[in-house]
């Protein structure tokens, strides 16, 4: 599905390696690339749908395992992203520079009235070197979307994540781990356990690779 803009754009689509599968015991089919976001986000949005049907992307009950959702009630839409990359925090480099097409899709939740959302382990005493990165790469070019940083008495981001949810219906995240979608990953031993999670992949989850690209 494309949403027409009033600016021209070309068709949206990530190449690059894919991040490696962790936890989930079955493939998805779904495309879960930037495209196959948008396509998931923007209908929930602009088909006059009601809140009530918009469907968020955390987790009612983790240790539950059964997919279960929380409710979005009547809140802004938003999206979250991820930006450290699976081994460990991302560089704040400012010459550093984002996907273009992404940059892209970033304008697209935008123009829409989509609230975007970074979360990151960088500490909140370094959220002006985060807007500068952000800013100078191109994914927040005017401090406009919020950041999710790690506070001083070390607030992990399940909490987060919860926190932002309590101000905006969190239609997806997007993250290069499924880490990134809810902790319950970092302690499952089982792999199948997590069968009832797969048909979120698409559906609120989306693996896609880092937002910056880091340089060699």
């Amino acid at each position: 599905m494309r949403i027409a803009l009033p600016f021209a754009c070309l068709a949206l689509t990530v190449a690059t390696t894919a991040p490696a599968q962790l936890h989930l015991s079955e493939k998805p089919e779904a495309d879960l690339g930037i495209d196959a976001l948008l396509d998931y986000v923007l209908p929930m949005v602009l088909h006059a749908q009601t809140e009530a049907r918009r469907t968020s992307a955390l987790l009612a009950r983790p240790q539950a395992l059964d997919g279960v959702r929380t409710a979005c009630e009547r809140l802004e839409p938003a999206v979250l992203f991820d930006l450290d990359p699976q081994d460990g925090l991302f560089v704040l480099d400012a010459s550093e520079k984002a996907d273009a097409q992404l940059v892209q899709a970033l304008e697209y939740l935008r123009f829409n009235r989509i609230q975007i959302a970074w979360i990151s382990d960088h500490s909140m005493a370094r959220a002006q070197e985060v807007r500068t990165m952000l800013a100078a790469s191109g994914l927040d070019p005017n401090g406009s979307d919020l950041l999710l940083l790690q506070s001083i008495n070390g607030q992990r981001k399940q909490e987060r994540r919860k926190t932002l949810a309590k101000s905006y219906c969190v239609l997806a995240i997007a993250g290069d781990t499924y880490a990134d979608f809810d902790e319950l990953f970092d302690y499952l031993k089982e792999p199948a356990d997590a069968r009832e999670l797969a048909p979120i992949m698409g559906k609120g989850w989306f693996l896609l690779p880092s937002p910056i690209l880091q340089s060699a």
